[in-house]
């Protein structure tokens, strides 16, 4: 193991680190909205970072406003501390209690720009050490601590919405056609109320092979044609970006494989003219990663490199989230699956866009006409999660007919229970769907469909 790299303070005038420290002392609503992104180690006197550190624990500890002879008694205790330095310290208490600040404002303008920079800083530092080091996990590790430094502050000053104040907003919110990302399957959109809505997170239930993954290709290949296409990512495991490419190709022209393949220039001209359907060239993108080896920290840092470029998804489609890994490590696998669940939620509403991944039903949940949430594999717990989640539903005698019901198992605004007829032809990768209806159960078995 290396030494831990010492962290560096932030170089911000001495007299302005003073001046946060004493408005840290003197004003308790000023503590309360901004003593959490403060840190003891990003002032660059050691008394003040010693007095930090005990401010912040008294208030932690007796939750009240500490006096001079408290903090002082707390530094002897902890820091067995000579006359001199007792003096010392008891010289920049008063001084500290009694500074005249005038200019409130300015520094509290000013602390959120001092505790970023300062955690970024410390941030690289603390990541320099984990490359020193280079244990298992370290490239993860890193790419949150940086994450984390660089939200410091964010939204530190939003105090909420106003129900009386902000009300015509939510109202312009809803109505605002950007704000729903339509999959271009008709009635799904319809009981969807246009679409799914920025910061949600989507989940497709299928058995194994049941076109879980053919059911995100449409999706994605709705939100990019037109009329406004939107900017998809689309993250895949199981297969090659070229092999999803493909499949992409047959969803937007309808051609087999063997059609393809028996026709090829034929084909390259029709794929040409339906090009026009789709959005501008930037606004499709298809990223493989080896399954089981990345976390959406992962998808985050290639997400951060495509901003880079300019690019921004109004959609991210992950295929599938069981795929991926979890950031911690844990004994149990639905753990694991119930933190990815979490961190995709979280990933759709810090970058504004909707989310759509798929989730594999257990053994049991294979054989039934009707999937729901009950038969999600390993961890049920990922239904509490997600916004939305439509159950692939087929029988043998289904497949045979080329169709297939989409069943509303989950929805935060939507009636579920209901049914999507679909027509299905796996070999040209398409779905479409024909009409919604109704399915009445009774003792959770299913009676009748409408």
């Amino acid at each position: 193991m290396s030494e831990e790299l010492e962290p560096k303070k932030y170089n911000f005038h001495e007299g302005l680190q003073e001046r946060i420290l004493a408005l840290l002392i003197q004003d308790p609503t000023y503590a309360a909205q901004f003593g959490h992104v403060i840190e003891p180690v990003y002032f660059k006197k050691s008394n003040h970072i010693s007095i930090c550190h005990e401010l912040l624990a008294y208030r932690r500890d007796y939750k009240g406003e500490p006096s001079i002879d408290a903090l002082l008694e707390q530094l002897r205790v902890h820091g067995d501390l000579s006359e001199d330095e007792m003096y010392a310290y008891q010289t920049t208490l008063e001084k500290l209690f009694s500074i005249d600040l005038p200019d409130r404002e300015f520094i509290r303008a000013k602390t959120v720009e001092f505790a970023r920079q300062s955690a970024i800083i410390n941030a690289v530092y603390q990541a320099g050490s984990l490359v020193m080091d280079a244990e298992p996990g370290y490239r993860d590790e890193i790419v949150k601590i940086i994450e984390e430094s660089v939200r410091v502050g964010q939204d530190i000053t939003a105090l909420g919405e106003r129900l009386r104040k902000n009300w015509l907003d939510a109202l312009d919110y809803y109505n605002d056609v950007t704000n729903k990302i339509p999959t271009k399957l008709a009635h799904l959109d319809q009981l969807m109320d246009g679409g799914p809505g920025r910061g949600t997170l989507n989940v497709v239930l299928g058995p194994p092979k049941g076109f879980k993954s053919g059911t995100l290709v449409n999706i994605a290949c709705g939100a990019y044609r037109h009329p406004r296409p939107r900017t998809v990512v689309y993250y895949t495991f199981e297969l090659l970006s070229k092999a999803v490419l493909f499949r992409m190709m047959q969803c937007y022209t309808g051609w087999t494989k063997e059609a393809i393949m028996n026709d090829e220039e034929k084909f390259k001209k029709w794929f040409e003219n339906v090009m026009c359907l789709m959005g501008p060239e930037d606004g499709m993108i298809i990223k493989h990663f080896p399954m089981a080896t990345v976390t959406v920290n992962a998808i985050k840092g290639h997400l951060a490199m495509l901003a880079g470029d300019g690019i921004y998804p109004d959609v991210i489609v992950v295929d599938y989230a069981d795929l991926l890994q979890p950031q911690g490590s844990y004994k149990d696998i639905r753990h694991g699956l119930v933190e990815i669940h979490r961190s995709l939620k979280a990933l759709a509403e810090e970058y504004d866009a909707v989310v759509w991944t798929a989730s594999q039903c257990n053994r049991e949940g294979a054989r039934k006409k009707i999937l729901s949430a009950d038969f999600l594999a390993e961890a049920y717990e990922k239904a509490a999660v997600c916004d939305f989640m439509v159950a692939l539903c087929q029988t043998k005698e289904d497949a045979q007919n080329n169709e297939m019901r989409l069943f509303l198992t989950l929805a935060r605004e939507t009636a579920m229970n209901q049914t999507i007829n679909c027509s299905v032809h796996k070999d040209k990768m398409r779905m479409l769907t024909t009409g919604i209806g109704v399915t009445q159960f009774e003792d959770n078995k299913v009676v009748s469909k409408k």
